[in-house]
């Protein structure tokens, strides 16, 4: 069964929040969310958080240990500022990364008195953490599992790679190594923390795009009261919504940035804006062709811009980013907005039975 967190992300959010020792799981987001125009994404502003945030992270600095990965402590001011304010040391903190920690780091992790923690890449590591803590928490059962997937139906254990139960013919679901939910055998991404299941891993940071390239950003319009009311309809819908995007990215030669940011939402990223529009316009037409469950008609709204930002620890910052997120906010389910700057770049060779249509200015949010 998935865990869904308690997400942090202002500090409205973080005023009357349920303790961290009472839920499963809570995300804070330090620098906001990308679809709040007030998140942080320059330096600047990244050099001071709001007072109650900075609460916050005293009193987890305090009753707290840390695993940190994924950050180089050369960004976030302000967040170092944190580490240096906390004078406790009762829990230690491990610093896992490929490689060894730079100046601003390794003061961290000595201050805290830490441990470096060489790895191959935060999946396999964090995986491996979640793989030793469900065998110690299995016991003796943990040898039968290993020769294969037991059924949650009549528990036979069934050889790797099973799709179904051999003897009572059950699906054998698929299980996130990152949060332990379940998901059905041909799905990509986990539904509940947005983990790579299977196929092809989301694309290192080296091997992503920078300079003058075209963001992708989607979101299924009204999926929350869907959930609300299909709650296990919707996570075959959403595997099988994952698998259309995902294909038509990879298709087009993009990749995936974020398989799931807020909400059922997408991000990805291409070198040629053709390659972009061509695989929004190829996902729509096979989103709206799709025949989903009675009740459950998803629509997808979609948006892109083209320009240069900046890419630092997977993920890319600044005004670019920032505006095709604020694009696709505007735009209506079945929808494809793009921005001047890619319509000028496509309108000559848009996919057979499209068009561009002006939609007029519109004033963003600042």
């Amino acid at each position: 069964m998935g865990i869904v967190p308690q997400v942090l992300s202002t500090p409205d959010s973080i005023v009357g929040a349920v303790p961290f020792g009472q839920t499963r799981c809570t995300v804070v987001k330090l620098s906001g969310d990308y679809m709040d125009t007030r998140i942080k994404t320059t330096p600047e502003e990244l050099e001071a958080y709001d007072p109650a945030v900075d609460s916050l992270l005293d009193k987890v600095m305090d009753e707290y240990g840390f695993i940190v990965s994924g950050w180089s402590a050369e960004w976030d001011a302000a967040l170092r500022g944190a580490f240096d304010r906390s004078t406790s040391k009762r829990y230690s903190m491990f610093w896992a990364s490929r490689n060894a920690p730079k100046e601003d780091a390794a003061r961290l992790i000595e201050a805290r008195g830490g441990e470096f923690v060489q790895i191959k890449d935060p999946d396999t590591f964090f995986t491996g953490i979640c793989q030793g803590l469900a065998s110690l928490a299995a016991g003796p059962a943990v040898a039968a599992q290993e020769a294969g997937q037991a059924c949650n139906s009549c528990q036979t254990v069934n050889p790797a790679g099973a799709k179904f139960c051999s003897s009572c013919g059950t699906s054998l679901a698929n299980a996130c190594p990152e949060c332990g939910a379940e998901a059905s055998p041909e799905a990509r991404f986990c539904l509940s923390c947005g983990h790579q299941l299977g196929g092809e891993t989301v694309q290192a940071e080296s091997e992503l795009p920078t300079g003058l390239i075209t963001y992708l950003f989607t979101d299924v319009q009204g999926s929350t009261p869907l959930w609300q009311q299909f709650p296990q309809e919707m996570r075959n819908v959403m595997s099988r919504h994952d698998s259309i995007l995902t294909s038509a990215v990879d298709s087009n030669e993009g990749m995936v940035v974020r398989p799931r940011g807020e909400g059922d939402s997408i991000f990805a990223v291409f070198p040629r804006a053709s390659d972009a529009v061509n695989a929004a316009f190829s996902a729509q037409q096979t989103l709206q062709q799709e025949v989903w469950p009675e009740g459950i008609a998803i629509s997808v709204r979609m948006a892109m811009h083209t320009g240069e930002s900046e890419l630092r620890e997977h993920d890319y910052y600044g005004a670019t980013v920032n505006r095709c997120a604020r694009l696709r906010s505007i735009a209506h389910g079945g929808q494809i907005l793009v921005s001047e700057a890619t319509a000028q770049l496509v309108k000559d060779g848009l996919p057979s039975g499209s068009g561009l249509l002006d939609m007029g200015s519109h004033r963003l949010k600042d």
